[in-house]
């Protein structure tokens, strides 16, 4: 009895990386590989009833402590080694009133970004935690008479979460940003965002931080919405001291991007604009991919149609092009040999009635709406763009007013493969399952999990990876939470 990380990790050192695929291959066709998971343990349940919103970070030895947000009070408990939970606590939060912004993990504890007000003064602070919710530290990064965020904001971290970028309009409604690194407590920079791309019109989708602090922001105008006969968007360079660095527009025609996400490669330095793109409209064509330096120098795009064996595989028919799927570009994987992942997802809302606001009233203002997540297309590019494979992995989730909350998937990465996870469907007494996919697109698919008896309802998209093999996942049912720990240590079974 030996483990399959055991005999990747024996051969890695034997023949090195260049082989892992082959590798891959054998231990798909010569074992019979369970790859279960080893354990699902569940907490004990916690109620949410008084919950704005909550916030699960992992602590050591998997397990866990849940933040509370309860609007006039922030509260903590902590996952004991026995799953059940502490009682809540109060922590101590400066200032009257207060806006709790993001939580993160710390190695001691975990870090509260909130928003402070003690009359006339804005403040934004950052206090860390310990684990039994004492405070550890506190550092006020702006403060100021009238400072304020005066209407909704957006948070985005770097990879390695030393940087948050906060995106929001202040009181005279001008868009802002401001950049800060609480490892180095560096100055916080404040970016008027109105002077640099002064058009209203002008939407941001998209917003990158690299580890190194940059920014990099994806600014759109669409000339002709309906038409869509031109394409038009600006991509911005803005330096840890909140310089515009470059500047850079670029013009699509004939071949558009349609639904796509800006990522950053920390390791290759570079932006990937990547997702699908059409050329007659609304339907998908095929793969996208557009790569610009940190310097903003842009290459060539890609355009690469799907494939026909695959429209036929997605479809059941022998068409030759998509048009009723609605693709939504899920995620742009960078690899650590420079290749490129694509994660599409088959994705729609309906509504059950013919005019939802119809007779609008207080007893009346419910949105019925049923949610589709379905089949998701993988795809692998090579560093000089070639399209090395693509797959289908069919899935068929449906579920009714519910946001699609409990849909979707969740990727888990190790560095030999990737294991894709879902519930089966959105249901009472479902199962979870996941695609194991190798680095050059074989797959397997296998049930890892009976919610029956369990009464647990996985948000797996909400899902946080603590170890290669280790997942904490939320589960929700009747304003109630419990945590459920899965452990995919992997073992063969002969």
């Amino acid at each position: 009895m030996s483990t399959y990380q055991g005999e990747i990790n024996y051969l890695r050192q034997t023949y090195g990386n260049i082989r892992l695929h082959i590798v891959f291959l054998l231990l798909f066709s010569f074992h019979t590989a369970s790859l279960e998971s080893q354990n699902c343990l569940i907490s004990a349940q916690t109620s949410l009833r008084n919950d704005f919103a909550y916030y699960l970070i992992p602590t050591e030895q998997s397990r866990a402590v849940l933040l509370h947000d309860k609007s006039l009070r922030f509260t903590m408990q902590r996952l004991q080694e026995n799953l059940e939970w502490t009682e809540e606590i109060n922590l101590q939060l400066k200032g009257k009133k207060w806006e709790v912004m993001e939580c993160l993990r710390e190695p001691n504890g975990f870090g509260v970004y909130y928003l402070s007000h003690s009359g006339h003064i804005g403040s934004l602070i950052y206090s860390i935690f310990n684990v039994h919710g004492i405070l550890l530290q506190e550092d006020t990064i702006i403060s100021g008479e009238d400072w304020d965020i005066y209407s909704g904001f957006k948070t985005k971290f770097s990879e390695n979460q030393d940087w948050i970028c906060l995106g929001y309009s202040d009181r005279q409604d001008q868009r802002r940003l401001l950049l800060y690194n609480h490892k180095t407590k560096s100055e916080a920079k404040e970016i008027l965002l109105s002077q640099i791309i002064a058009d209203k019109e002008m939407r941001v989708p998209e917003l990158q931080v690299s580890n190194d602090g940059n920014i990099y922001l994806l600014g759109i105008k669409n000339e002709s919405e309906f038409l869509k006969k031109k394409f038009l968007f600006n991509l911005f360079g803005i330096d840890t001291s909140g310089n515009v660095a470059w500047q850079k527009e670029y013009n699509y025609e004939e071949m558009l991007p349609l639904h796509f996400l800006l990522q950053y490669d920390n390791v290759e330095k570079k932006l990937i604009l990547a997702g699908t793109y059409t050329k007659k409209g609304s339907s998908p064509s095929g793969y996208f991919i557009n790569t610009i330096t940190s310097g903003g120098v842009f290459s060539e795009p890609i355009y690469e149609p799907f494939g026909e064996k695959m429209i036929q595989q997605w479809t059941g028919t022998k068409k030759k092009e998509i048009k009723d799927l609605d693709l939504v570009t899920r995620q742009v994987v960078c690899t650590n040999t420079g290749a490129i992942l694509l994660f599409l997802e088959n994705n729609k809302e309906l509504t059950r009635r013919s005019y939802p606001y119809q007779n609008a009233g207080p007893l009346n203002g419910t949105r019925w709406v049923d949610f589709y997540f379905e089949d998701i297309a993988v795809a692998s590019f090579s560093v000089a763009g070639n399209k090395m494979w693509e797959r289908v992995l069919y899935k068929r989730q449906f579920s009714q007013d519910d946001e699609g909350l409990y849909s979707s998937f969740f990727l888990l990465r190790t560095d030999d493969f990737l294991r894709l996870i879902f519930n089966d469907e959105i249901e009472e007494g479902t199962t979870v399952s996941e695609y194991i996919i190798g680095p050059d697109g074989r797959n397997m698919r296998k049930s890892i999990l009976n919610t029956g008896k369990k009464d647990i309802h996985l948000r797996l998209t909400d899902a946080v990876q603590v170890e290669a093999d280790k997942l904490l996942v939320p589960s929700e049912s009747n304003g109630k939470m419990s945590v459920v720990i899965m452990d995919f240590s992997p073992s063969i079974s002969n």
